[in-house]
Protein backbone atom coordinates (compact mmCIF):
# COMPACT_ATOMS: atom_id res chain seq x y z
CA UNK A 1 0.00 0.00 0.00
CA UNK A 2 1.28 3.34 -0.47
CA UNK A 3 2.25 5.77 1.89
CA UNK A 4 0.41 9.47 2.27
CA UNK A 5 2.86 11.92 2.38
CA UNK A 6 1.85 14.47 4.86
CA UNK A 7 2.74 18.41 3.35
CA UNK A 8 4.35 19.96 5.56
CA UNK A 9 1.79 22.98 6.98
CA UNK A 10 2.64 26.93 6.60
CA UNK A 11 1.63 29.51 9.08
CA UNK A 12 -2.03 30.40 8.84
CA UNK A 13 -2.87 34.29 8.67
CA UNK A 14 -4.47 34.34 12.48
CA UNK A 15 -0.94 32.74 13.70
CA UNK A 16 0.92 35.50 11.72
CA UNK A 17 -1.49 38.76 13.14
CA UNK A 18 -1.23 36.84 16.71
CA UNK A 19 2.60 36.93 16.51
CA UNK A 20 2.96 40.11 15.11
CA UNK A 21 0.71 41.75 17.51
CA UNK A 22 3.16 40.05 20.54
CA UNK A 23 5.91 41.17 18.65
CA UNK A 24 4.83 45.04 18.66
CA UNK A 25 3.34 44.77 22.18
CA UNK A 26 6.89 43.31 23.26
CA UNK A 27 8.30 46.11 21.19
CA UNK A 28 6.20 48.88 22.84
CA UNK A 29 7.60 47.73 26.53
CA UNK A 30 11.14 48.07 25.96
CA UNK A 31 10.85 50.92 23.63
CA UNK A 32 8.88 52.69 26.91
CA UNK A 33 11.62 51.19 29.68
CA UNK A 34 14.11 52.69 28.16
CA UNK A 35 12.88 56.28 27.91
CA UNK A 36 12.08 55.74 31.45
CA UNK A 37 15.63 54.37 31.79
CA UNK A 38 17.45 57.47 30.27
CA UNK A 39 14.90 60.16 32.38
CA UNK A 40 16.41 57.88 35.88
CA UNK A 41 19.92 58.68 34.51
CA UNK A 42 19.51 61.94 34.14
CA UNK A 43 18.14 62.23 37.81
CA UNK A 44 20.81 60.37 38.96
CA UNK A 45 23.62 62.75 37.29
CA UNK A 46 22.18 65.94 38.50
CA UNK A 47 21.88 63.95 42.31
CA UNK A 48 25.27 63.09 41.94
CA UNK A 49 26.23 66.81 40.92
CA UNK A 50 24.34 68.18 43.63
CA UNK A 51 25.87 65.78 46.38
CA UNK A 52 29.33 66.67 45.00
CA UNK A 53 28.66 70.64 45.24
CA UNK A 54 27.23 69.97 48.79
CA UNK A 55 30.39 68.03 49.95
CA UNK A 56 32.14 71.04 48.94
CA UNK A 57 30.51 73.46 50.46
CA UNK A 58 30.73 71.85 53.49
CA UNK A 59 33.90 71.59 53.39
CA UNK A 60 34.93 74.77 52.46
CA UNK A 61 32.69 75.93 55.83
CA UNK A 62 34.12 73.25 58.04
CA UNK A 63 38.02 74.73 57.12
CA UNK A 64 36.73 78.62 58.20
CA UNK A 65 38.16 80.14 61.20
CA UNK A 66 35.25 80.00 63.80
CA UNK A 67 35.03 83.83 63.71
CA UNK A 68 34.06 84.29 59.99
CA UNK A 69 31.04 86.11 58.87
CA UNK A 70 29.75 82.74 57.38
CA UNK A 71 29.53 81.05 60.01
CA UNK A 72 27.63 83.55 62.23
CA UNK A 73 24.00 82.82 63.25
CA UNK A 74 21.62 82.34 60.52
CA UNK A 75 21.00 82.05 57.28
CA UNK A 76 23.01 81.89 54.32
CA UNK A 77 23.42 82.19 50.68
CA UNK A 78 26.56 81.10 49.04
CA UNK A 79 27.36 80.41 45.28
CA UNK A 80 25.85 79.15 41.86
CA UNK A 81 27.54 76.03 40.41
CA UNK A 82 27.05 74.52 37.02
CA UNK A 83 26.38 70.71 35.83
CA UNK A 84 29.93 69.76 36.50
CA UNK A 85 30.52 71.44 39.75
CA UNK A 86 32.41 74.61 38.42
CA UNK A 87 31.46 77.78 40.35
CA UNK A 88 29.44 80.17 37.63
CA UNK A 89 28.76 83.44 39.62
CA UNK A 90 24.86 83.54 40.00
CA UNK A 91 23.13 81.61 37.12
CA UNK A 92 24.38 77.62 37.44
CA UNK A 93 22.16 75.24 37.95
CA UNK A 94 23.36 74.43 41.35
CA UNK A 95 22.42 76.79 44.04
CA UNK A 96 23.64 76.72 47.32
CA UNK A 97 22.64 78.17 50.98
CA UNK A 98 23.30 76.81 54.09
CA UNK A 99 22.01 77.59 57.53
CA UNK A 100 24.46 77.59 61.18
CA UNK A 101 22.84 77.27 64.36
CA UNK A 102 25.11 78.06 67.56
CA UNK A 103 24.63 76.39 71.18
CA UNK A 104 22.86 73.31 69.15
CA UNK A 105 22.86 71.06 70.25
CA UNK A 106 25.38 72.05 72.99
CA UNK A 107 27.04 75.08 73.86
CA UNK A 108 30.28 76.06 72.22
CA UNK A 109 28.79 73.74 69.20
CA UNK A 110 27.28 74.46 66.10
CA UNK A 111 24.86 72.68 63.58
CA UNK A 112 25.72 73.86 59.99
CA UNK A 113 23.01 72.10 57.13
CA UNK A 114 23.67 73.29 53.53
CA UNK A 115 20.98 72.84 50.87
CA UNK A 116 21.55 72.35 47.39
CA UNK A 117 19.03 73.19 45.03
CA UNK A 118 18.59 72.62 41.29
CA UNK A 119 15.69 72.33 38.59
CA UNK A 120 14.80 69.60 36.91
CA UNK A 121 11.53 69.08 35.07
CA UNK A 122 10.14 71.80 35.94
CA UNK A 123 10.10 70.81 39.65
CA UNK A 124 12.43 71.95 42.42
CA UNK A 125 15.09 69.16 43.71
CA UNK A 126 17.31 69.36 46.62
CA UNK A 127 19.40 67.89 48.95
CA UNK A 128 21.10 68.66 52.47
CA UNK A 129 23.80 67.64 54.42
CA UNK A 130 24.20 68.25 58.06
CA UNK A 131 26.83 68.20 60.64
CA UNK A 132 27.92 69.52 63.88
CA UNK A 133 31.15 71.61 64.22
CA UNK A 134 32.91 72.35 67.58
Amino acid sequence: MPRLRRRPRAFGLLEVVISGSLLVIGLAGVVQFAGHAENMSGHQQNMVGAVHVAETTMETLLLLYPDDARLSDGAHTGPHYDKIGNLSGSTGMFATSWTVGAGVPLAGARTIEVVVTWSERSTTKSTRLRTIRT
